[in-house]
């Protein structure tokens, strides 16, 4: 669970998660009429810092790499699985690390005086603890992205991440979408691999049928007929060359 978004830049509210359904609307005065907008109310830049936070690469145009934040620290608290206290997320736009308080990225216990480190970690590892913790993940080698994951459920408008249920942005492949789902319903991901690969098997078929029968292609490779001659030409000629004997002494 959630419990707390906020930021060192006093332009930012905090916001604060309770159990249960939490609603981010605008606020409505007594000179509101039907007609005025509800946006600006920050709903989008809610989804953008979680993303971030949450292990986001950097990407052009989003909230966190304007220059007029680049100093500023973002900070998440929330619920993470097998502790009983929250855990602190920090992360600054001019720094390439994650803060965790405590660090949850590896398996550390506690020293013999109950005390737990924090630590600053790379984006990966953070990545990483993400999917093995929050959606058990078995190994970094699995063809389950935690940051998919987490994109079912903090979808982007701006994405298209509301347009399809099964997806979480405009052109992601089905077969990858499919992996996903697989895992989050307890499936066997094993069976959609393979539908993965058969189908990237029968794509690359086709093109190359396609290609086929670009007459470019006839001018580089040959045609049908004679590449059949030129094989049998090099099958007799490299018959003949085995079979000849050496000379006598």
């Amino acid at each position: 669970m959630l419990r707390s978004l906020g930021a060192d830049d006093e332009r930012f509210k905090t916001l604060h998660f309770r159990p249960g359904l939490n609603l981010l609307i605008a606020d409505r005065t007594t000179h509101s009429a039907d007609t005025d907008s509800r946006n600006g109310a920050g709903k989008s830049s809610m989804v953008e810092l979680l993303h971030y936070l949450l292990g986001a690469t950097s990407q052009k145009h989003s909230l966190w790499t304007h220059k007029a934040l680049a100093r500023h620290r973002f900070q998440l608290i929330m619920d993470w699985p097998g502790r009983s206290d929250p855990i602190k997320i920090e992360r600054r736009p001019s720094s390439l690390k994650v803060y965790l308080q405590p660090d949850v990225s590896r398996s550390a216990t506690p020293d013999l005086f109950g005390q737990e480190f924090s630590a600053e970690i790379t984006l990966k590892d953070w990545q990483w603890a993400i999917a093995r913790d929050l959606y058990r993940i078995p190994s970094p080698e699995t063809p389950v992205s935690g940051r998919t994951l987490l994109s079912f459920a903090m979808r982007r408008v701006n994405s298209g991440g509301f347009l399809e249920p099964t997806s979480t942005f405009s052109g992601q492949s089905p077969h990858e979408a499919m992996i996903c789902l697989s895992h989050l319903f307890g499936l066997d991901i094993g069976l959609t691999t393979e539908y993965r690969t058969l189908s990237q098997q029968d794509a690359t078929r086709k093109k190359l049928v396609e290609a086929a029968k670009d007459p470019v292609w006839g001018k580089i490779v040959g045609r049908s007929a004679e590449l059949r001659a030129r094989s049998a030409q090099s099958n007799r000629g490299s018959s003949n060359f085995g079979n000849r004997s050496r000379p006598s002494r």
